[in-house]
């Protein structure tokens, strides 16, 4: 508001996938603003480039970056997106390699041509679906396939996994050996930040912007790619 001269009255989402669907909820509260029901993304992608708000020529300028350390830096203008994600990338590492982050201040009119709309309603569906099935002791997984179409490409468990953090991506593959009807089979699983491409005995069987899932069995609960571990 200060760089802008303008009043925020909506805060939205950049990216519906991971804690950044919670994330708005924090400052939308601490300043009295409504949540928009709509993302940048309806997923996770790992660059600022990707989101659908400068797909479709929402200027990405200007970018707030801030750490809990009360350091902050501001974008005020870049060539395009691209560049906004290197440079917010670099401030993003000097922090410690965990920052907050504001920008692409839009119109209401914007956020409806170039959002994705209803991916917070969507995300209450899916965790109601998945509380509502351990309450019942039901299978989670088909829980969530209910309310929304997905299919299970493999069942088993971790026996490899090569996960490094350079130029500020968690970067890797993770292999997965199969158990029940996927015995005798491997899925590997190549990433950054997501899950990208999904390769069933070396052969691809899924692949961004499809969305790639890690899933508790058990508990229906996602596994992220920084809290993937062997077993």
């Amino acid at each position: 508001e200060d760089f802008t001269g303008k009043k925020a009255t909506a805060i939205i989402s950049n990216e519906i996938g991971g804690s950044n669907s919670l994330e708005p909820i924090i400052p939308a509260s601490l300043a009295g603003l409504p949540v928009v029901d709509a993302d940048g993304m309806g997923r996770a992608f790992p660059e600022v480039q990707m989101k659908t708000y400068f797909v479709y020529g929402v200027p990405s300028y200007p970018m707030a970056v801030c750490d809990e350390k009360g350091n902050t830096a501001l974008i005020t203008e870049a060539l395009d997106a691209k560049w906004v994600e290197r440079m917010a990338r670099s401030v993003t590492i000097q922090m410690g390699g965990v920052a907050c982050y504001a920008l692409a201040p839009m119109t209401a009119q914007q956020v409806q041509t170039t959002a994705v709309l209803d991916s917070l309603s969507l995300v209450k569906r899916l965790g109601n679906a998945v509380r509502n099935a351990r309450t019942n002791h039901e299978d989670p997984i088909k829980a969530l396939l209910n309310v929304h179409p997905g299919k299970v490409l493999f069942q088993g468990k971790i026996v490899d996994l090569d996960r490094q953090t350079t130029a500020g991506f968690a970067r890797g593959q993770v292999v997965i050996e199969g158990m029940d009807q996927f015995e005798s089979d491997k899925l590997t699983i190549e990433f950054q930040n997501e899950n990208l491409i999904a390769r069933l005995n070396s052969e691809i069987i899924c692949i961004v912007p499809d969305l790639i899932c890690i899933v508790d069995s058990e508990r229906g609960e996602p596994i992220t790619t920084e809290l993937l571990r062997y077993g």
